[in-house]
């Protein structure tokens, strides 16, 4: 009988161990930071100035910056538009947040990346977040827009 109960209390630490991990150790630590299952997930590389972010997203390569009220410009894309200064300026793609469609409107000439991510990371680091999603090729702006407005790192109240 003594045999018995040692391996009955054996199975139960088993199972106890297993329980703990993937309900508390996988669900609630090792999905959500990305740690596991990696290839759903988005790394954003941002940086913020008061209301305004600009944020790097991979494996998309996609640049963006809100600027804190009413438009997001993408960057990182060869639009084949040009700008009359284009060593100081890049085409971006301009969407208007207050549209109902929000769609792309066209595109503007806004400072050239680099010397965007010279005028934010001037006083800031740089800091990294993990998104979750399903297609990490698919991904909406709103969709991450309105994750750092959960995050708090970026304010949308005005929108």
């Amino acid at each position: 009988m003594n045999i018995i109960l040692k391996i009955f209390i054996i199975i139960l630490a088993i199972l106890s161990a297993y329980v703990f991990y993937y309900y508390i150790i996988y669900r609630k630590i090792l999905y959500p930071t990305c740690l596991v299952n990696s290839n759903t997930c988005v790394q954003i590389e941002y940086y913020t100035i008061e209301n305004s972010i600009l944020f790097h997203m991979l494996p998309t390569g996609f640049w963006i910056m809100y600027d804190g009220n009413r438009y997001a410009y993408t960057l990182g894309h060869n639009s084949g538009k040009n700008c009359i200064d284009n060593n100081n300026y890049d085409a971006a793609y301009v969407t208007d947040l207050h549209s109902k469609n929000r769609e792309i409107n066209g595109y503007t000439c806004i400072k050239k990346l680099s010397k965007l991510i010279d005028q934010f990371s001037k006083n800031n680091e740089k800091k990294f977040i993990f998104y979750r999603v399903d297609d990490p090729n698919e991904v909406n702006i709103y969709d991450v827009l309105n994750f750092l407005n959960k995050r708090r790192i970026i304010n949308l109240e005005n929108i």
